[in-house]
């Protein structure tokens, strides 16, 4: 993130860029939908957990970044 924070700001400004963050905790509610998901209604906050696959062993070295 420092590295971020150190690029001029129109380097920081380009649309190409994103800032992304590893183990994130996400919480919803409401709708959700999506293309390839039948849609869901929550009625209470519920927290976004990944699946499981970035455990594996073959995974330990790689970052999934969605």
């Amino acid at each position: 993130m420092e590295e971020y924070w150190s690029l001029p700001v129109a380097e920081r400004r380009r649309r190409d860029r994103e800032c992304r963050t590893r183990n994130a905790e996400v919480f919803v509610r409401g709708r959700i939908r999506r293309r390839d998901h039948a849609t869901i209604a929550l009625a209470c906050w519920h927290k976004v957990v990944m699946n499981t696959e970035g455990r594996a062993r073959a995974m330990e070295n790689v970052a999934f970044l969605d």
